[in-house]
């Protein structure tokens, strides 16, 4: 932004979100990273880029994001980036030749600071270069039906909705079996490619147990984008609108209906837990929004644990979610850690249609 074309917003970054170690930053009060403006890169014309001058010039520089965005630029594209005047350069827009539009990984790049909440610290690792691993669904016991017609309505007894921490609430039986195989349906359907399920990879390489498909953004960790980047390219597959009303509707049951006036879900990450999947702990923090998330719990049960709001560590609390449950956690206990340890393996009703395991499908307003 003029006049010193500093970025819009927040200027301060972790090394691991511009591909740096944090040696210097650790001794900062925030453990970030200040932005130099371009208009004063002229001072850094003797001794090098960077706390520590570690790119030579602004063509190094140019050349590090390249391959750590994974930008794709051209030599003609660096070259004219390195020649560029200050007036020519609209950083804050995002305007950067090669970044793809659809990707929150370019987005980054131009809301560096996506969310007001902290944001995840998986994201400081980037993205890895490898790519997840595309599967295949192993067959149901029994079929399930062809079309998604959810249905909902009001359960014949009243449920009672139970506060596990505060913003957080189970619904025990909330889907009925109805409901309950047509998501089944559902989801055979949308692990099918292209953009179908796959094991995603971490930024390390390490392939996750889970077996994951996504409605509406495409989740890899640790961004959103509207295609499969990291399997076959594909566009992601639309969030269906009844899944968006089940999820306003989960959030009304949970919270009341003022809170479910507001609230729109564009996005779903269907997981498989096959045998010995879990799921670490972890927070959601790659969603600028701070709108609930909606978890819906089909085939076996399983041990949910939350840890706490900026912690990993004890105490946990432990519940156990059954096929039908709902859970909700917002406000408070948004951006609280959370992870699946345990799957209870052979506890599925029967005649859902899903393959062994457990099957989460876990609804979000991005934001984005």
């Amino acid at each position: 932004m003029p006049p010193l074309y500093t970025e819009p917003g927040w200027q301060m970054h972790t090394g691991a979100e511009i591909g740096i170690d944090d040696f210097q930053s650790q001794r900062s009060p925030d453990g970030r990273y200040r932005t130099t403006p371009l208009k004063g890169l002229f001072a850094r014309k003797k001794g090098g880029f960077y706390h520590d001058g570690r790119f030579a010039d602004y063509a190094a520089v140019i050349r590090h994001y390249d391959g750590f965005l994974r930008l794709g630029l051209e030599d003609r594209e660096k070259a004219d980036l390195a020649s560029s005047r200050c007036d020519r350069i609209t950083w804050g827009a995002g305007e950067l030749a090669g970044v793809p539009g659809t990707s929150q990984f370019g987005y980054r790049l131009r809301c560096p600071r996506m969310t007001p909440n902290a944001p995840s610290s998986r994201g400081r690792m980037g993205r890895s270069r490898l790519g997840g691993v595309a599967t295949a669904l192993a067959p149901a016991h029994e079929c399930a039906p062809q079309q998604l017609a959810l249905g909902i309505s009001s359960p014949a007894a009243a449920l009672v909705p139970e506060v596990l921490l505060p913003g957080a609430v189970k619904i025990a039986g909330w889907l009925s079996r109805d409901v309950q195989r047509s998501l089944a349906a559902g989801f055979r359907q949308w692990a099918l490619p292209p953009a179908g399920l796959r094991h995603p990879r971490v930024p390390s390489g390490h392939l996750m147990s889970v077996q994951s498909v996504c409605l509406g953004w495409h989740w890899e960790p640790y961004a959103y984008s509207k295609t499969a980047d990291d399997t076959d390219g594909a566009p992601v597959k639309p969030l269906p609108l009844e899944l968006a009303e089940l999820a306003r509707a989960a959030v009304a049951e949970a919270y009341g209906p003022d809170r479910a006036a507001s609230y729109a879900p564009d996005a779903a990450i269907v997981n498989l837990y096959a045998s010995g999947a879990q799921l670490g702990l972890h927070l959601d923090g790659e969603e600028p929004s701070d709108a609930p998330v909606v978890t819906l719990s089909l085939g076996d049960s399983c041990v949910f644990r939350f840890a706490g709001v900026g912690r990993r560590n004890g105490p946990f609390k432990d519940v156990e979610l059954h096929s039908g449950d709902l859970l909700v956690f917002g406000g408070p206990s948004r951006r609280i850690y959370h992870g699946v340890p345990k799957v209870l393996e052979g506890t599925a009703p029967a005649s859902l249609g899903l393959p062994p395991g457990r099957v989460s499908i876990t609804l979000r307003e991005t934001g984005l």
